[in-house]
């Protein structure tokens, strides 16, 4: 069963205490060529390593309250945020603007039974696609609740957590997102050469960078390849201005060069087959 996390191969990578003192950690972990850091800030107390990748806060005896915070970066850099009241103000404010922002769902008057069980999972969609689906690179297949295919930036799905975003009326999250593409061109472009084709191959499954993941069967999916037209399309429609065209135009021109290029004709059958590896 995958239960979002994987404690095998403990050799295979390594995490330190990088410095701490009685309110303030930093750890690092280094997995093959990825580094990132994670900074505590706590009342009070003592940061130590209770075991390999594990560690503990044990707050004082003296403490009547206790307040823990931590911060994820990919770089070892001071920061001036703190406790918990730092957190409580950029979450507060940030929740403020996005529910006042947008579309939303209400079903009130409604005399069917299930109307307040629908409208409460909608608006917890809502949440669960902004925590989950909402930073500056496609989520992985099932969004962050399930670690699921290697916990990796989907492509294929990006479809499914990425369009709600523009048609609700908050396009700035989609838009950030759509980052990723022009971070991954140059590899999707080679991966179309080497393949004999023009245009770009979108990668189905990679890292943040457009780096191609190992897969036994995503190498030879295709149909994530379309998703960057719709979703720009999309930004077009909200303002039907002329800078979403020119931003794109050219990730829009090379994705369709590669799906007409890799299309082929079935004379005997008198139809175009767009499904092939």
């Amino acid at each position: 069963m995958d239960d979002a996390a994987f404690y095998g191969n403990e050799n295979d990578h390594s995490t330190k205490i990088v410095s701490s003192n009685s309110s303030q950690g930093l750890i690092e972990h280094k997995l093959q060529t990825a580094d990132y850091f994670t900074q505590l800030y706590f009342t009070d107390g003592k940061l130590s390593e209770a075991g390999k990748h594990y560690f503990v806060y044990e707050p004082s005896t003296k403490n009547k309250t206790v307040e823990l915070s931590v911060e994820f970066s990919a770089k070892n850099q001071k920061t001036s945020k703190s406790l918990f009241a730092d957190a409580e103000k950029e979450s507060t404010t940030g929740w403020k603007n996005f529910w006042e922002s947008g579309a939303a769902v209400d079903f009130e008057g409604s005399t069917d039974p299930r109307a307040n069980e629908l409208e409460r999972r909608v608006v917890l969609s809502e949440y669960l696609t902004k925590v989950q689906c909402g930073g500056s690179n496609p989520p992985q297949e099932t969004g962050l609740t399930f670690n699921s295919w290697y916990g990796k930036p989907h492509t294929e799905m990006h479809w499914w957590h990425g369009v709600h975003y523009a048609l609700w009326g908050r396009p700035e999250i989609l838009e950030k997102q759509l980052d990723y593409y022009f971070r991954s061109f140059e590899k999707a472009k080679k991966l179309a050469e080497r393949q004999g084709y023009k245009g770009v191959r979108w990668i189905k499954m990679s890292d943040n960078e457009g780096n191609e993941s190992p897969s036994s069967v995503a190498a030879f999916l295709i149909w994530e390849q379309p998703h960057l037209i719709y979703m720009t399309e999309l930004l077009y429609r909200n303002n039907k201005d002329k800078k979403v065209l020119d931003k794109y135009k050219d990730l829009v021109f090379a994705t369709a060069e590669f799906m007409a290029d890799f299309a082929t004709y079935d004379k005997e059958k008198n139809v175009i087959i767009w499904e092939k590896v």
